[in-house]
């Protein structure tokens, strides 16, 4: 390379050139040297068959080789995948994904300062049914109190639901599943009525409290004020029941009409447990929906009389008051508890 004098010159050429190329920008050194190599082993060979030649010859060599390499790179960058790598094409969908608009669109409304919030923390969905609109008010695993549009209040048992229709202001109409105290807002002109299983009830404005489980063989309707006139399924006429009365509807069709203490039967919703001169039969059933514990009696003193106050009791602490101011004999089995005893005194 002693005879190639003008070798900075053609270098600075060259890169000049090649400046705005990426390719030579990252392999400058790399390239520049492949070439110097490729002309001093071509300089060696050409020494053994002519004497001299002329730095322009050297020049034209060279720029030759260059190209060459230069076509050859440049070939090989034009045919790379345009594949973005992994992680930048995974930003492009997170950033371009109809998925993320929508969530994006959800938020905003989410976000909405003319958002109405509902007027409870119950679980209330719209749902559409076969007909018409409805809307389903679920109270979850807590007592729940709500107020309908025409000013009716209801008292939601856990796990209750009540299903109404959106045109319940021009017809007062609703379903329920489980148990709902409903203190019914009077208005003669439109009465106001509760499916329940396959039966409904019908009233103008009175209390009561419904109980329609679904692992029970009966429906149960206690009332604390004013009448309420039931329909059974496959029974034309109503049945009249009044205030301290309780009806019970059983899954083989009979019914049963008995005088009750009705507060009692919505402890759930007072948070009392106090019986006055209540039947065994009525006791028992109670403290088996309090204490989630069945509990069995003789029939012998089913009739049989209790007055006692639960409110706040164990059930072992409900049990010994039971044994104390009684006669009865208390057992505890497998899976129950048993009352017995020779009758009423």
């Amino acid at each position: 390379m002693k005879e190639f004098a003008n070798k900075d010159s053609f270098k600075d050429r060259i890169k000049n050139k090649m400046d705005d190329s990426p390719v030579y920008k990252n392999h400058e050194e790399e390239l520049w040297s492949k070439i110097i190599s490729d002309i001093e082993s071509d300089e060696a060979k050409e020494k053994n068959i002519v004497r001299k030649i002329h730095p322009a010859i050297w020049l034209t060599a060279a720029a030759a080789l260059f190209i060459g390499l230069l076509i050859s790179i440049l070939y090989l960058k034009d045919n790379q995948p345009t594949t973005p790598i992994l992680a930048n094409k995974t930003q492009q969908v997170k950033r371009d994904s109809p998925i993320v608009d929508s969530i994006k669109d959800v938020n905003k409304i989410g976000n909405s300062p003319t958002e109405e919030k509902l007027p409870i923390k119950s679980n209330i969905t719209n749902r559409t049914a076969s007909t018409e609109a409805t809307s389903l008010i679920s109270s979850e695993e807590k007592v729940l109190e709500y107020t309908l549009p025409d000013g009716s209040q209801l008292t939601l048992n856990k796990t209750a639901s009540v299903a109404l229709k959106d045109n319940f202001k021009n017809e007062r109409s609703l379903s329920i599943q489980g148990e709902v105290y409903f203190e019914i807002e009077p208005d003669k002109s439109r009465p106001f009525t509760i499916h329940f299983d396959k039966h409904y009830l019908l009233v103008v404005g009175t209390k009561f409290n419904i109980r329609n489980m679904k692992d029970e063989n009966f429906k149960e309707i206690s009332v604390t004020e004013g009448i309420v006139r039931i329909y059974p399924q496959n029974m034309g006429q109503g049945i009249e029941v009044k205030a301290g009365e309780q009806l019970k509807i059983y899954e083989e069709g009979e019914t049963e009409l008995a005088k009750v203490n009705p507060d009692n039967f919505i402890f759930w919703k007072l948070g009392i447990l106090n019986f006055k001169n209540s039947t065994i039969e009525d006791v028992a059933e109670l403290m088996s929906r309090q204490y989630n514990q069945k509990i069995s009696i003789a029939k012998s003193i089913s009739k049989c009389t209790f007055t006692g106050d639960f409110t706040q009791l164990s059930l072992d602490e409900a049990i010994q008051i039971l044994k104390i101011t009684t006669s009865y004999k208390v057992e505890k089995r497998k899976d129950e508890i048993y009352i017995s005893g020779e009758g009423c005194k």
